[in-house]
C-alpha cells in the first residue's frame, strides 16, 4: 500500500509521532512517505496514494491554520473516495480537530477512517509566550512564580 502523511509540526511533538507512525507502517510492509508542509509548500500528487495521513498539532481545539489551508489546496480526487487517517498532538484533548479536518478532507475525496491523538507538552509555545506578556494573566504569573527555579525558564 502506498501511504503519504502530510505533516505540520510546530515544536517537534507531531514530527516525532509522525515519524513513529511512518516507521511502523514501513515495518508492516507499506511504502510510506512524509510530506512536511513547511519544507515542501506545494501539495504532492496524491492520485496514486492508497491511504492519506494528516498529522498536525491541535491549536485552539482544531488543526493548525497552516494545515487547514494546505489541505484546502490539495487536488480533488477523481472517481470514488479513498481512506485517510489523522494524527494530532495536544495538551489536553483535540476538541473539534478531527471533525473539522474530516470535513475538509471529505470535500477533497478522502474519508477519515481513523483518528489518533497523543498528549504532549504544549504544541504552541508562541501562545504561551504571548499570553505570559498580558497583564490580565497575573494570577497565572503569580502561580508560575511558585514553581521551582529550574522550571521557570520553561514558562
Amino acid at each position: 500500500m502506498k501511504i503519504t502523511i502530510l505533516l505540520h509540526s510546530t515544536t517537534g511533538n507531531t514530527k516525532l509521532v509522525t515519524r513513529y507512525a511512518a516507521a511502523k507502517l514501513r515495518e508492516a510492509g507499506h511504502e510510506c512517505t512524509i510530506h512536511d508542509i513547511v519544507k515542501k509548500k506545494d501539495p504532492p500528487d496524491l492520485s496514486d496514494v492508497d491511504l492519506l495521513g494528516v498529522a498536525a498539532p491541535t491549536m485552539y481545539f482544531r488543526a493548525t491554520f497552516a494545515m487547514e489551508r494546505f489541505v484546502a489546496r490539495i487536488a480533488n480526487l477523481d472517481g470514488g473516495l479513498k481512506p485517510a487517517f489523522q494524527l494530532a498532538t495536544c495538551m489536553g484533548e483535540p476538541g473539534a480537530h478531527f471533525a473539522l479536518m474530516a470535513e475538509l478532507l471529505r470535500h477533497k475525496g478522502w474519508v477519515t477512517v481513523s483518528a489518533h491523538w497523543v498528549l504532549g507538552p504544549s504544541n504552541w509555545p508562541v501562545h504561551i509566550y504571548n499570553v505570559r506578556q498580558l497583564e490580565s494573566t497575573t494570577a497565572v504569573g503569580t502561580w508560575l512564580s511558585h514553581l521551582s527555579p529550574k522550571l521557570r525558564p520553561l514558562w
